[in-house]
């Protein structure tokens, strides 16, 4: 299943790439989610930085079917490995959301590039759930929180950025 959701920010790619890759953001970011616990770590790495995020995660929302299936909490691990910013200061980062334990990825790219109020936000990428015959059930359970996580983005994102 093909997720692809945008979101425009009010400062440039820089302050955005910035906003995103602070531990303190990527906190609030996890406790705001619903997380019952987490944990995020930042690697640097020779062309750029490499950001994980760990929560444990509730599955109440889920289908009946799909909780039988995954259980009551689902362990995520959310990576994004950002490379070197181009000349104009778009950046790029390979995305990957995996869910331990269970059949199901998300793989993909965040994109940062000028645009719209300031920058474009872009997350594009793959949900897949290797499940035979439930795949689809389960993807269809698991989109609603992956674009609840990018509204999430979008409105933690203007707080953040806001002007003091």
């Amino acid at each position: 299943m093909r997720i692809t959701e945008r979101i425009e920010h009010t400062a440039d790619p820089t302050r955005v790439y910035a906003m995103l890759v602070d531990a303190d953001y990527q906190h609030e970011r996890c406790r705001r989610s619903g997380s019952t616990e987490h944990e995020v770590t930042l690697e640097e790495v020779p062309d750029g930085l490499i950001v994980v995020t760990r929560r444990r995660m509730t599955t109440e929302e889920f289908p009946d079917a799909v909780k039988g299936f995954v259980g009551s909490s689902l362990a995520v691990v959310e990576t994004m490995q950002w490379g070197p910013a181009d000349e104009d200061g778009s950046r790029q980062a390979a995305y990957t959301l995996d869910v331990e334990g269970t059949p199901v990825e998300m793989t993909g790219g965040i994109h940062l590039t000028p645009g719209g109020a300031g920058t474009v936000h872009l997350v594009d990428g793959e949900l897949k759930a290797h499940v035979p015959l439930f795949g689809a059930r389960v993807e269809e359970a698991v989109k609603p929180v992956v674009t609840r996580a990018v509204a999430l983005e979008k409105s933690l994102g203007q707080e953040w950025l806001a002007p003091e």
